[in-house]
Order: structure tokens, then C-alpha cells, then sequence
């Protein structure tokens, strides 16, 4: 994966790459996606809202809480 800024077109470039199993030095597919500024904000305010669904976070550490409690960094690993 990469990440670039074109200064021409004032966009964000992502190319991802295909990983490929075998052995042989050959090519895999590349997808490319160009951003305008805003609609990268708009990607990560929503990726963000995306991941925290249905978690509440973790009144000390802002951390998602998932179903079977959570390791607290803050409360030295405390499980709540």
C-alpha cells in the first residue's frame, strides 16, 4: 500500500497492491483511488463511527469496550 500527494490535482493518491502467494516475480493487480481532501475526512469521520458501532468506550481510556471486557492501559490492565 502506499500513500501519496499529488500536488498537480491538490489529491490524496492510494495504490493497493495484490499480494500473491507464489514464489514468482510476478505482478499483481493494483488498485488506485484518488481523494479530494474532504472526502478523506469524510472516509475517517465515518471509518471511526464504523469500527466504535455498538462499543462503548472505555470511560479511563476512550478504548472500545468489546463484549468480554477490556485490558484498560490506564487501569495498569485492569478487566472491566
Amino acid at each position: 500500500m502506499s500513500l501519496a500527494w499529488d500536488e498537480e490535482t491538490s489529491l490524496i493518491c492510494l495504490e493497493l497492491y495484490e499480494l500473491e502467494d507464489d514464489e514468482e516475480e510476478s505482478e499483481g493487480e493494483v488498485a488506485e483511488v484518488n481523494l479530494t481532501v474532504g472526502m478523506a475526512a469524510a472516509f475517517s469521520t465515518r471509518s471511526k463511527a464504523v469500527v466504535n458501532a455498538g462499543r462503548l468506550p472505555c470511560p479511563f481510556c476512550g478504548i472500545p469496550i468489546d463484549p468480554r471486557g477490556h485490558l484498560c492501559p490506564r487501569a495498569n490492565g485492569y478487566r472491566r
